[in-house]
């Protein structure tokens, strides 16, 4: 079977055909795309009857083109039965080619199984960053995201130069448009249940049952908070209620704050909010966390301090107007701070084995490397705390670098 050319308007038919089909975009002034046409026939003259080569001129199909964000040529797409799975720009070996449609690609469900240089998972500020690297470095990058970020209950994220007072959503919106100019980049919008090594590899398993493969895996899944069970916290939080006094102090300063607390933290806490505020109430929500010495450093500073529970949070439409405690008192307060138990978001660590630091976060390096090869994590998947955009976006650019630079040797031994 012969090498055939397809045009915008016969594309789609020629690839929606049982089997697989290797789609090869090119021109005829591109000096790379000259050098790769001869490997082209020779891999399809040695091809079984079940694959068929296509060969997309792009200056003649610009919609076809655009359609497959043809950025730079040439570009191979590996298609089965109709649908897009492998992406690779450049030339590529008659034996690259092979490995790409051959058996070690097919897993026991007869589909391709798609290996990437790295899998992030996680699609928030730290996984976001690190595709941004990565695509720039042109590594292939499957991009896992299923659309659900902690901070989406917030109506705005600071602290972030340039991007102060940006709304979650907005954030994305810009981050995915910045990330998917490169074309290595692919974003995957499902939820990753399973991952385990396999050859020195990485197999990455989603809730629909598909798979992919991976040189490098790189977590960014995030936190998630536990909260303690009080009527009304959920409706506050993220209005009037937060948890991040660099994120929201601003905000509420100089108002009549509340800090609900369980833990020892709530000392350190009641004194980096007194810049913002010195109006303060500190709940320790009926646990005895605070020593004499501490109460009274505090009362020297008109701090009150309630040691009894938080029955529950009254306001309108967000906005915490009133605090009940369970004596039935209540008092006046317009905003505040809640420290919620941190979990990480999702876990690998029983299939992957890495280490975890005091936190529960997964132990890494100054470039975010594992303990496990191959394994990185960045943003609050790692590190925990502080818990801001700008230092999960920060540590997924370093180990981006730092997985750029483990590639790069692999790819010279």
């Amino acid at each position: 079977m012969a090498i055939q050319h397809a045009k915008d308007s016969t594309f789609r038919q020629m690839v929606q055909t049982e089997g697989i089909t290797v789609v090869n975009f090119w021109a005829p002034w591109c000096g790379p795309c000259r050098m790769f046409a001869p490997v082209l026939e020779e891999f399809e003259k040695e091809a079984n009857d079940s694959i068929k080569v296509v060969k997309v001129n792009v200056d003649e199909n610009p919609v076809t083109s655009s359609q497959f964000q043809i950025m730079s040529i040439p570009t191979t797409i590996i298609f089965k039965d109709g649908q897009p799975l492998y992406k690779e720009i450049g030339i590529l070996s008659k034996g690259d080619l092979q490995q790409l449609v051959g058996s070690k690609y097919i897993n026991k469900k007869g589909e391709i199984l798609l290996t990437y240089d790295c899998a992030i998972i996680g699609g928030g500020p730290a996984g976001l960053n690190a595709a941004l690297v990565l695509g720039r470095a042109r590594r292939s990058v499957a991009l896992f995201d299923n659309s659900q970020p902690r901070n989406a209950v917030t109506h705005a994220s600071h602290g972030f130069i340039t991007r102060d007072g940006v709304t979650p959503a907005e954030f994305r919106r810009i981050a995915y448009e910045e990330v998917l100019g490169y074309p290595s980049v692919e974003l995957l919008p499902w939820e990753v249940t399973e991952i385990h090594r396999t050859d020195h590899r990485f197999v990455v398993v989603t809730s629909t049952g598909k798979q992919i493969e991976a040189r490098k895996l790189l977590i960014t899944t995030g936190l998630r908070e536990i909260f303690p069970d009080i009527p009304g916290l959920r409706d506050c939080y993220g209005t009037s209620l937060f948890s991040c006094p660099y994120c929201d102090g601003w905000e509420l300063r100089d108002q009549p704050l509340i800090v609900v607390s369980e833990n020892s933290g709530v000392f350190h806490m009641a004194k980096l909010l007194y810049t913002w505020s010195k109006d303060l109430v500190i709940c320790t929500n009926g646990h005895a966390v605070l020593d004499n010495d501490q109460k009274q450093l505090l009362k020297s500073r008109n701090i009150e301090v309630v040691e009894q529970a938080v029955t529950m949070f009254i306001g309108y439409e967000g906005k915490l107007r009133q605090v009940e405690f369970a004596d039935g008192t209540r008092i006046e307060r317009t905003g505040g701070f809640i420290t919620p138990e941190w979990k990480p978001k999702a876990s690998f660590q029983g299939s992957l084995g890495y280490e975890v630091n005091e936190f529960g976060g997964i132990a890494t390096n100054e470039w975010g490397k594992s303990s496990v090869p191959g394994v990185y994590a960045a943003g609050d998947a790692a590190y925990v705390m502080p818990s801001q955009l700008i230092y999960a976006a920060a540590g997924g650019s370093k180990a981006a670098i730092g997985i750029n630079m483990e590639l790069t040797e692999e790819d010279f031994v």
